[in-house]
């Protein structure tokens, strides 16, 4: 899976950055990275950050009256043993039937160039949605709490 692929390639890049700074993990007992990243699938296509205005109201034509699913994906990597986790959350949203006039109100209001789906599901984004199924509502921001929270206990243990 994609964004499983670009989670874990985050969280190596890191790690490798910090034990290249401090090749001794005496200096960061107990650090831990965590990479993470999100893809937006309408069907069997994955599509990226829209980038431009433009992008996001094509993106957000695309997504209205779709089941969209949003796949965020967590790797987290001890600098100091070999603890490595990772997981996925599935976040599928029911877009409403959205016209022109909707989507260019809501691009204009709140421009999500970097997100995924080309919206923001903490701010005014939520109004586009006519449903929402997950298993951990702070995934679809980007970061799925609750999933590192249970993570971050079991590596303590």
């Amino acid at each position: 899976m994609l964004a499983a692929r670009l989670a874990r390639s985050k969280a190596l890049a890191v790690a490798q950055a910090l034990r290249a700074e401090s090749p001794s993990t005496a200096d960061q007992p107990g650090a831990l990275v965590i990479g993470s990243d999100q893809v937006c699938a309408l069907g069997e296509e994955c599509l990226g950050k829209p980038g431009s205005a433009i992008a996001q109201t094509a993106q957000l034509t695309r997504l209205a009256g779709q089941r969209v699913v949003f796949h965020t994906a967590v790797c987290i990597l001890s600098l100091q043993d070999d603890f490595e986790t990772a997981f996925i959350d599935e976040t599928v949203c029911l877009f409403r039937a959205l016209d022109a006039e909707e989507i260019a109100a809501y691009v204009a209001a709140e421009p999500a160039y970097d997100c995924a789906g080309g919206f923001k599901c903490e701010g005014l984004g939520i109004s586009l949605l006519d449903r929402l199924y997950t298993e951990d509502p702070t995934a679809l921001i980007g970061l799925p709490l609750v999933s590192v929270s249970r993570a971050l206990r079991a590596w303590a243990r």
